[in-house]
């Protein structure tokens, strides 16, 4: 009986050790099903003025469609801050009295080749609505005597190095060129639809 058992053990270590990696391998799959459920549920949840409170900085800005804004280097991308650093400098600041500082940037495109950036912080009032399973968020402020609210929607998301504020550009403010005030046929900004704003909290 001994031997048998002798014989038996070392195929039973390895088949006790291939259960032991099988569990190690699902509790792995697991815990990232459960991190990106997490993820999921972040950005998905309902989003209130005192969640936005806080500084947040520029650090994507995406196209839907590649677009050359530095006549070719690199090639056309998607990623807009390797096309130009315009806009590098961009910024929300949410208060929680209901105030907001942001700074915004524009490319123009002047000659052919030529262009400028402009940029400038401004002061406003914003507000949260959510509905419809979409978070928008609503800017108010006072331009040449007129009271104007843009509405842009919005989400958030937590990721390992920080919170995430995705700020989407609607096809009619890319129409209305809020970022790129396109004045050369090679860009292709024309094309665009919708540009995707992320701005991490600081």
């Amino acid at each position: 009986m001994m031997k048998n058992l002798l014989k038996i053990t070392p195929i039973a270590c390895i088949m006790l050790a291939f259960s032991i990696m099988s569990c190690e391998a699902d509790q792995d799959e697991m815990m990232e099903v459960q991190q990106t459920q997490s993820k999921m549920l972040t950005a998905n949840a309902t989003i209130e003025s005192s969640d936005l409170v806080g500084r947040w900085e520029l650090v994507s800005m995406t196209s839907d469609v590649a677009v050359n804004l530095n006549d070719g280097e690199p090639d056309s991308s998607t990623n807009i801050l390797e096309e130009t650093d315009c806009f590098n400098a961009m910024y929300f600041h949410f208060y929680d009295n209901g105030n907001v500082e942001t700074g915004q940037a524009k490319l123009n495109f002047t000659t052919p080749g030529g262009f400028s950036c402009s940029y400038g912080a401004y002061s406003a009032n914003y507000d949260v609505v959510n509905e419809n399973d979409t978070t928008k968020l609503e800017v108010t402020f006072d331009l040449n005597g007129m009271t104007i609210t843009e509405t842009k929607n919005i989400s958030l998301s937590s990721e390992t190095d920080g919170e995430y504020l995705t700020v989407t550009l609607t096809a009619a403010e890319v129409d209305g060129a809020s970022y790129i005030n396109d004045g050369r046929e090679n860009t292709v900004v024309g094309d665009v639809t919708q540009i995707e704003t992320v701005y991490k909290k600081i």
